[in-house]
């Protein structure tokens, strides 16, 4: 518990890293791995244990060139409803790094919930809130928003991608 804890602590510190230096990207990928093993290893006991339906197609074609431009606009929409707004919000409010940490818990729940019930919440819950520590990390207690928005927005839409890619893979052919 105390590891997790500091990990925690740990992705909730302002960034030294300059973004020219190769630890700056170190953590966006162990955030991404970490959400990509965590999201299939839970996919796979909810389908064993039929915890979760089965989610229907938005209807966007993944084989076609709105598939990108799809994915970047939800995973904007998402990211500045669920993290951008409550946590620049929650940042500017206050110093403390714990109201930080406990906005991005509940942020994360209301995602994980919304994205499906409340059997969603730790599937999409868990990728979520490490998202939102991976955006208190980079906006450095407030002074780099945009460069925070950035990284959790692309790592957000790349994972929606990985989701396509392995939908595709699966026979599925929409989005």
């Amino acid at each position: 518990m105390r590891r997790l804890t500091a990990f925690i602590w740990h992705l909730a510190d302002p960034n030294p890293y300059q973004a020219n230096e190769w630890a700056y990207y170190r953590l966006p990928a162990l955030v991404f791995v970490i959400d990509v093993v965590l999201s299939i290893g839970l996919a796979v006991v909810f389908s064993v244990t039929d915890t979760i339906e089965p989610v229907e197609p938005i209807g966007v074609p993944i084989l076609s060139l709105w598939f990108i431009p799809f994915l970047l606009l939800v995973s904007t929409i998402e990211e500045l409803l669920f993290r951008i707004i409550p946590l620049s919000i929650a940042m500017s409010a206050s110093e403390r790094k714990i109201m930080h940490v406990l906005t991005a818990l509940f942020a994360a729940m209301l995602f994980g919930y919304v994205h499906g019930g409340w059997a969603n919440v730790p599937l999409q819950g868990i990728g979520g809130f490490l998202y939102g520590l991976l955006f208190i990390r980079y906006a450095r207690g407030g002074e780099a928003f945009l460069e925070a928005s950035i990284v959790v927005i692309m790592m957000h839409t790349a994972f929606n991608g990985l989701i396509g890619m392995i939908a595709l893979l699966g026979g599925e052919t929409m989005f």
